[in-house]
């Protein structure tokens, strides 16, 4: 959630409002959950017409698959459910799945389909760009000698509990 600000300005962040509440973020034997996250949105939505509030849930249930569940908070608002497969084509490449179900959200299957390319079309150079593409998963020290060690703040907790994860999982090397 923390890239929301930068990463996508004007559509699920806003640079001037970037601070996100990342909530609870639990490590269960079935994977992560995160609960009572929220996130100033300027257009949550594919038919949003002005700024608000989003609540978001996340579960990763495996290695390679998680869930999201975003509701506008106000009453009666847009509910997203989406769920991402990722699948390793080979070491340093995979192809990921993207599966969506709406609740009180009158936009078309077009206008819903341009809203979520755009928004991975954000994404896209971000991750492609980083390097090592075969991101080392360590507990504090790095197995690479060439990469340093990750430092996380407040706004990663669900992503080291993830890396966590992967190491319970005996997944070593990430590959975006």
């Amino acid at each position: 959630m923390s890239h929301f600000g930068f990463v996508h300005n004007g559509w699920l962040g806003d640079a001037a409002h970037a601070q996100v509440e990342v909530g609870q973020v639990e490590e269960t034997a079935a994977g992560v959950q995160a609960n009572h996250c929220r996130a100033w949105q300027p257009q949550g939505y594919a038919g949003s017409s002005g700024g608000q509030f989003v609540a978001y849930r996340y579960a990763v249930v495996g290695p390679y698959a998680a869930t999201l569940q975003k509701d506008a908070v106000v009453h009666n608002g847009p509910r997203n459910a989406i769920a991402l497969f990722i699948n390793p084509v080979h070491d340093e490449a995979c192809t990921a799945w993207f599966v969506m179900s709406t609740v009180n959200d009158p936009s078309t299957d077009e206008s819903l389909r341009a809203f979520q390319d755009a928004v991975f079309a954000q994404d896209r150079p971000v991750v492609e760009s980083q390097t090592p593409v075969r991101l080392p998963i360590h507990k504090g020290s790095s197995v690479d000698t060439d990469v340093p060690p990750e430092v996380h703040g407040p706004s990663d907790r669900l992503s080291a509990a993830y890396r966590r994860c992967l190491l319970r999982w005996g997944v070593t090397v990430g590959v975006c």
